[in-house]
């Protein structure tokens, strides 16, 4: 056996299997890597968004990620009594805010899909009078909104935010109390 026989029998072949075998590897960490970079950019940012002015008092959520998020479940928790809530209006359904002038309140985030930048209003109220800022601001500084959603390959993502931005009023409220240069945007 000479020299190119060996050459052409043995060697090329298992290089050739060496090459595959090196390119099988490397397709398959890109294909990883893709996978984590899909991922990645459709990840929704559910947060909150809070307005508390003269003229109007609001509470949304808005989806500040690249990606529509699902909201599975959202549970608001008055942190000074403990109540449980499954929607921001009915923190107000007692006979002292009967016939208020809502301007918008949803009862229907659980399953809905938020596309990224939209805001979607959980309450609002235009031009409330001072009675009505007084107790909005007072039972919204106690409650904590706990949210859990999914991206669209159903990776569960969870995020609580306080409402104690109302509560800046209140000097003697049980809140322990952050401090607040400005609302988020």
């Amino acid at each position: 056996m000479d020299y190119i026989d060996i050459l052409k029998d043995i060697v090329l072949p298992l290089s050739s299997l060496m090459v595959a075998v090196i390119s099988i590897i490397v397709a398959m960490r890109a294909l990883k890597g893709q996978k984590i970079h899909n991922k990645n950019s459709v990840k929704p940012i559910i947060q909150l968004r809070f307005g508390d002015y003269e003229d109007r008092i609001f509470v949304s959520a808005v989806n500040r990620g690249v990606g529509p998020g699902i909201v599975k479940n959202m549970i608001i928790t008055n942190e000074e009594t403990g109540e449980k809530y499954d929607h921001l209006i009915d923190i107000f359904g007692d006979s002292e805010c009967t016939g208020w002038p809502w301007s918008m309140y949803n009862k229907r985030l659980k399953g809905i899909a938020i596309r990224p930048g939209i805001s979607f209003t959980l309450i609002k109220m235009n031009k409330p009078n001072e009675k009505q800022k007084a107790i909005i601001r007072k039972r919204l500084c106690a409650l904590k909104i706990h949210f859990e959603y999914t991206d669209i390959y159903g990776q569960i993502f969870k995020n609580s935010y306080g409402l104690e931005f109302f509560g800046r009023y209140y000097e003697n409220s049980n809140i322990k109390k952050k401090i607040i240069c400005r609302p988020p945007e």
